[in-house]
């Protein structure tokens, strides 16, 4: 069973929740859940949400910077997708999930 990594302090926690704290973070986060694949590029995100690319990119930079989203690099793309490294990202996709 793989370990998760837990925020270790209150202000670990609080960094999180603040990250969130945007509509437009929390509707990047349940397009992410809903994704084939639970990731998409910001090409992508930016299509389907009719955002402009830097609008979009400073909101997936905020959710990354507290641990929300993960990055990877496949073939000249970029992808993001919530970190599942982390307790975060089992936990948000259960949240998002409710929240319809």
């Amino acid at each position: 069973m793989q370990t998760r990594n837990v925020p270790q302090s209150p202000h670990e926690m609080a960094e999180i929740f603040k990250s969130m704290d945007h509509d437009s973070r929390v509707k990047i986060l349940k397009l992410l859940c809903s994704a084939k694949n639970k990731r998409m590029t910001v090409k992508n995100i930016c299509e389907t949400m009719e955002m402009e690319q830097s609008i979009v990119s400073r909101h997936l930079g905020i959710l990354k910077r507290s641990g929300v989203l993960e990055r990877k690099n496949e073939g000249g793309k970029v992808f993001f997708g919530l970190n599942y490294n982390t307790c975060t990202g089992s936990m948000l996709e259960k949240w998002l999930g409710a929240c319809k």
